[in-house]
């Protein structure tokens, strides 16, 4: 890929981006509706009504967002610490091949799609 496409890219994306986002999401002022017919002004409500049940989940999910930032520390000790388990229980696991628990039995597995419903294995019927 030419460089001046990667360029180009970065520098669509890092001006024209947010220049976009912020004309998009600019604040809107209220519509006065006083001149217009009843069906503009049902189409109105009717988009208030889902714009307001809209930004029930979005504050909630905003929020619950929030709440979980705050917790990152104690979230990041944990995983440090269960990172910290794992690393002690590799390094006590025997490195052997053949290590002193072994019994000597052989386990095998054998796996079909889920689609097959057939019996594959009959023991005893032939």
């Amino acid at each position: 890929m030419c460089p001046c496409l990667t360029v180009i890219s970065c520098f669509v994306s890092l001006t024209l981006g947010p220049a976009l986002c912020a004309v998009l999401f600019k604040a809107h002022h209220a519509h006065d509706l006083s001149g217009v017919g009843l069906a503009r002004r049902l189409l109105h409500g009717a988009f208030d009504r889902f714009n307001r049940g809209f930004d029930r989940p979005s504050f909630g999910y905003g929020n619950l967002t929030r709440r979980l930032v705050r917790g990152v520390t104690i979230v990041l000790v944990v995983y440090a610490g269960v990172i910290g388990v794992a690393g002690v229980e590799f390094s006590r696991t025997p490195t052997g091949f053949f290590p002193e628990q072994d019994q000597g039995y052989l386990i095998n597995g054998l796996c079909h799609g889920d689609s097959d419903l057939r019996p594959r294995w009959r023991f005893g019927s032939q």
